[in-house]
C-alpha cells in the first residue's frame, strides 16, 4: 500500500515538474513570470528526488550500496546543475562569485562521483551506471574547465551556463519520461536497454536544442571569449 501511494505521488510530482519546465519555457525570457515559474521548477525537484528515493527503497528487498551510490550521485548532479542554471542569472554581474569555491567544489564532486559510478559499472559490467556517469563527467568536467580558465571568458557566460543547466535538466526529465512511456505503452518487460537508449537519444536532442538556443541568444558552447574580444581584453 505504501509503495503504491508513494508511486502515485511520484508520478504526480514528476508530472508537475514536467509541466513547470514547459510553462517556464513558454514565457518571455527574463520576464517576472519566467523567473517565478523557473524557481518553482527548480524547487520542484526536491520532492521528486525524495519520492524517487522512497520508491527505490520500498520496491527493493535490499537497497544495495551500488543503488545507493547511483541515487546519491544523480541527486547531487540534479542539485548542482539546478544551482548553476539559477545562479548564473542571479550572479550574472559577478563572475568571480559564480565560479568561486562553491563552483569548483561542486564541479569536482560530480566529476569524481561520475568517475566512481563509471568505475563501478566497468567493474561489474553494468551498462546503466556507465551510461549515467556521462552526466557528472561531462557537466563536472565543463565546470572544472570553466572554473580554472585563465583566458578571458565569453561575455555572455551567464546565458551559457543558464542554458547548459536547463538543457541537462531537459535530459533528466525527458530521458526518464521516454523510458516510462516505452514501458507503459510498448514493452512493460523492457530492461535497462530502454533507459540507455532514452538517455543517449535525449542527449542528442539536447545537443541540437543547445546549439539552436545558443545561436538564438548568443551563447555558444565554447566558454572562452572570441579572438577579437580576447585581444581587446
Amino acid at each position: 500500500m505504501a509503495f503504491d501511494t508513494l508511486t502515485l505521488a511520484h508520478i504526480g510530482l514528476g508530472t508537475a515538474t514536467l509541466c513547470l519546465y514547459w510553462a517556464t519555457f513558454a514565457q518571455v525570457k527574463g520576464s517576472r513570470r519566467h523567473r517565478r515559474l523557473g524557481r518553482l521548477f527548480l524547487w520542484s525537484w526536491v520532492p521528486v528526488l525524495a519520492s524517487v528515493g522512497g520508491v527505490t527503497v520500498l520496491k527493493s528487498t535490499s537497497f544495495t550500496p551500488p543503488e545507493l551510490i547511483q541515487f546519491v550521485y544523480l541527486s547531487v548532479c540534479v542539485a548542482v546543475v539546478s544551482a548553476t542554471a539559477f545562479l548564473a542569472i542571479r550572479w550574472k554581474r559577478d563572475l568571480a562569485r559564480f565560479r568561486g569555491h562553491w563552483f569548483k567544489a561542486a564541479g569536482a564532486a560530480i566529476f569524481a562521483l561520475g568517475a566512481l559510478v563509471l568505475a563501478a559499472g566497468l567493474a561489474t559490467g553494468a551498462v546503466l551506471p556507465m551510461t549515467f556517469s556521462t552526466v557528472g563527467l561531462i557537466y563536472g568536467g565543463a565546470m572544472l574547465r570553466f572554473a580554472w580558465m585563465r583566458t578571458p571568458v565569453h561575455a555572455n557566460w551567464p546565458m551559457i551556463w543558464h542554458l547548459n543547466g536547463m538543457i541537462f535538466l531537459f535530459n533528466a526529465i525527458h530521458g526518464t519520461l521516454a523510458a516510462v512511456i516505452w514501458r507503459a505503452a510498448i514493452d512493460p518487460a523492457a530492461g535497462e536497454a530502454v533507459q540507455v537508449v532514452s538517455h543517449f537519444g535525449t542527449l542528442a536532442i539536447c545537443l541540437a536544442l543547445r546549439l539552436y538556443w545558443g545561436a538564438r541568444y548568443g551563447a555558444p558552447l565554447r566558454m572562452a571569449a572570441g579572438r577579437t574580444a580576447a585581444l581587446a581584453a
